[in-house]
């Protein structure tokens, strides 16, 4: 041994080296294989999608969007609002709320990796809607303990989104944009 001190300094990888379409998020340098999901992941994933986007303030939203809040890590959350220019290549920072979507199988420790990356890197609100058992949203925010809020109650992002956004709405197209724009 060389007698000096070795520090952990992540994994060999770097955002820029992945590309458009490549299958993996980057978690501290390290890669996360995201594979495509099922019917009813996308689904709701587009009920959300429209009941956020059509909020008179949001500026820009998008699916899959990946943002780099620095160089070892590659984040894409099933919805992004705020921070999704129309331009290629990754999105630097993270959007002020990010959505995901749980369903049979999520990895959670992945899952709450990152999370953990997203608010200790800037957003302010990341929502977990759950597809399996008890239908449900989980809040995340930074300094915060999370909760859970059920259907029945709305969501609210003061400085995100003009108006509260009903539970139902994010993966129930009954629900979605055509009741929350009324």
């Amino acid at each position: 041994m060389s007698g000096k001190q070795q520090y952990h300094t992540g994994g060999p990888f770097r955002a820029d080296q992945l590309r458009d379409g490549d299958p993996y998020e980057l978690d501290d340098g390290y890669p996360i294989e995201c594979l495509p999901s099922g019917g009813r992941h996308a689904k709701a994933n587009v009920s959300g999608g429209l009941a956020l986007e059509i909020d008179p303030a949001v500026e820009s939203a998008g699916f899959d969007t990946g943002f780099t809040p620095d160089e070892k890590n590659l984040r894409a959350p099933d919805i992004a609002v705020g921070n999704v220019p129309n331009e290629p290549g990754w999105v630097s920072g993270v959007p002020p709320l990010a959505v995901e979507y749980a369903v049979v199988g999520q990895d959670e420790q992945n899952l709450q990796k990152k999370i953990h990356t997203l608010l200790g890197a800037g957003t302010r609100y990341v929502w977990v809607v759950r597809l399996t058992g008890l239908r449900r949203v989980e809040v995340y925010e930074p300094q915060a303990s999370h909760y859970s809020a059920y259907p029945g109650q709305q969501l609210e992002t003061p400085g995100i989104l003009a108006n509260p956004v009903p539970v139902e709405a994010l993966y129930d197209p009954v629900r979605g944009p055509r009741d929350h724009a009324a």
